[in-house]
């Protein structure tokens, strides 16, 4: 008896196990669209990946009406092998979906499902919910008091799943920044973002005067989650200034007309010091949102002069959000809260999915440009922009001037108007990868070069041999890079005249586990370590800390190397 119970029972079950799995696919997949499953690459539903979604749906759909059959015990027997062979191709399917799925994207970024899930969930109920109901209720013996209850309470809870998150009844908080990025062109952009709408400004007092500055878009007040304010340089140094938030509520007639709800601000103490002699920089790079462990290796330092951020602060940006939480939220954590200029780098991350697709992220910064120079005393920081890194990849095909190397033809003749360093000065180099301007053998970048126009070419064999011969030409102290998820301090070029420092970042790449030099991970714990330069004298000190989490919870952390070098590159290798 007890065994006729378990067979009876074990198919129920089955099919209760794969219609969880096929309902929830179309919503997994729109979570999980961040990982590297689809064959268009643009980690957006268009394309093969928005068939597969609609395919999806429809794979949810028939696994409802088949439940149905199977619970109610409907149509014939017949009909019903049909149903239960194509109901067996569907969950079949499903599951190896959902396994790819999880493989796929899950590992490298959970909380693109813990974000994504909860915003889709009440649209899933009514995808799944409807149809049941419609299918279910004729079958459903119950008696006609508490169907009519069942039917009040199932409509007023889809009514209230559809309108409360419309309603935006949350509070206007500031939920990322301020992050403070010295832009070189003589003024401060200081960045925060709101939870909701709202219009920004930064109020500060200066030569006994009360100053607010506007978070502008062209000549309109801008009206939206993130903020950047330019503020002189010279009024912001050394000064107190608060960052303010007004809701709006309704926006008419081209803006000129604001209905605002409620205000907020939060007061922050500046450290400027941008002619400081022998600065301490802090240096951070590829954290990929992984945020609590920035902010543990950040704890582990005081506030320097400046800090530099140096790339990849996420894997993709598929909304605003993710901007406001990792390069605002992230960025502020590691200046300290706002209360440290920074200099800006994108990387390669900084380049993919749909948030970056109009290129619009240096709007948001308030930044002029992504390669750019800044001065801060004797100290000159020439930013360049090594955009997509894989750009020569058939991985990663991008429909723009990095495939044709056009745009970094034009940044190599940007950097080709630069003057040398004056004397009592030094220049360094900043951008997130550095194969553009070191030696390489890589036999598709040689080819991509090939392919070039004679008159890009100029008549040189590669990229990376101009842009070294530029950095020689400036009298380059130093390069900072990331990318490679590792700490060193290398040469670029054969000679052993361009140094460069690689500072580490997150020891997993995109968090699937795979290590890079010191950075692996330790006892199955993600680590990160980011460096301090500090300058003194003629010598430049190098320091790096890894942080880890140990199994009482508490931070492990270890000294990495500590390399001293000469401020002036030597004329061949590190070790003259």
């Amino acid at each position: 008896m007890e065994n006729e119970h378990k067979r009876k029972s074990l198919p129920a079950i089955l099919v209760c196990v794969f219609t969880l799995i096929n309902v929830s696919a179309p919503v997994f997949q729109n979570s999980f669209r961040v990982g590297w499953v689809y064959i268009d690459h643009e980690l957006n539903l268009t394309g093969f990946a928005q068939y597969l979604w609609y395919f999806m749906i429809f794979n949810a759909l028939f696994t409802i009406f088949y439940a149905v059959r199977f619970f109610t015990r409907r149509g014939g027997r017949k009909a019903n092998i049909v149903f239960g062979a194509l109901f067996g191709l569907s969950s079949l399917f499903g599951a190896v979906f959902q396994l790819d799925n999880y493989i796929s994207s899950v590992i490298a970024r959970p909380e693109a499902f813990a974000y994504y899930v909860p915003r889709l969930l009440p649209w899933a109920l009514a995808l799944v919910g409807v149809p049941f109901l419609l299918l279910a209720w004729p079958a459903l013996r119950l008696k006609q008091s508490l169907r009519r209850g069942l039917s009040v309470g199932l409509s007023a809870a889809f009514l209230l799943c559809m309108v409360i998150p419309a309603l935006h009844l949350q509070p206007l908080r500031i939920v990322a920044g301020p992050l403070v990025l010295d832009t070189g062109t003589g003024s401060y952009s200081v960045v925060f973002a709101t939870n909701k709408p709202s219009y920004g400004a930064v109020r500060y007092r200066y030569q006994d005067k009360d100053k607010i500055i506007s978070s502008k878009e062209n000549v309109v007040k801008r009206v939206g989650k993130i903020h950047s304010v330019l503020v002189p340089r010279e009024e912001l140094e050394n000064n107190t200034y608060t960052i303010e938030a007004q809701e709006v509520k309704d926006v008419r007639a081209y803006q000129s007309r604001l209905s605002y709800g409620k205000a907020i601000s939060e007061k922050i103490k500046f450290k400027g010091g941008r002619d400081i002699a022998d600065p301490k920089i802090m240096s951070y790079s590829d954290w990929h949102q992984q945020i609590p462990t920035l902010r543990r290796a950040a704890a582990q330092w005081e506030a320097p002069d400046l800090v530099l951020l140096l790339g990849d602060y996420c894997d993709y940006y598929l909304n605003e959000d993710d901007v406001i939480r990792n390069v605002i939220g992230g960025g502020s954590i590691a200046s300290f809260g706002g209360t440290v200029p920074a200099i800006f780098v994108r990387g390669n991350h900084e380049v993919r999915a749909n948030e970056m697709d109009e290129q619009r992220l240096w709007a948001d910064l308030g930044l002029p440009a992504f390669y750019y120079e800044v001065t801060r005393g004797n100290y000159i920081f020439t930013v360049l922009d090594s955009a997509e890194a894989e750009w020569y990849s058939d991985s990663w095909q991008h429909e723009d001037a990095y495939e044709a190397m056009g745009y970094f033809a034009n940044q190599l003749d940007w950097l080709a108007t630069l003057e040398p360093a004056p004397e009592g000065a030094y220049r360094l180099v900043l951008s997130h990868d550095s194969d553009f301007v070191s030696d390489s053998t890589d036999v598709a970048y040689h080819k991509a070069w090939n392919a070039l126009p004679q008159a890009q070419q100029q008549g040189d064999s590669s990229f990376q041999s101009r842009y070294q011969a530029e950095l020689l030409r400036l009298g380059v102290a130093l390069s900072i890079h990331g990318h490679s998820h590792a700490y060193r301090l290398t040469e670029h070029d054969a000679n052993k005249q361009l140094r460069r420092l690689e500072d580490g970042g997150y020891g997993t790449i995109g968090g699937t586990g795979v290590g890079f030099g010191p950075l692996t991970l330790k006892n199955g714990v993600p680590r990160y370590s980011c460096s301090r330069l500090t300058f003194r004298g003629d010598e430049i000190e190098i320091r790096a800390k890894d942080v880890s989490i140990g199994k009482d919870g508490n931070d492990i952390v270890t000294d990495l190397e500590t390399f001293v070098i000469p401020k002036r590159a030597p004329q061949s290798g590190l070790a003259d």
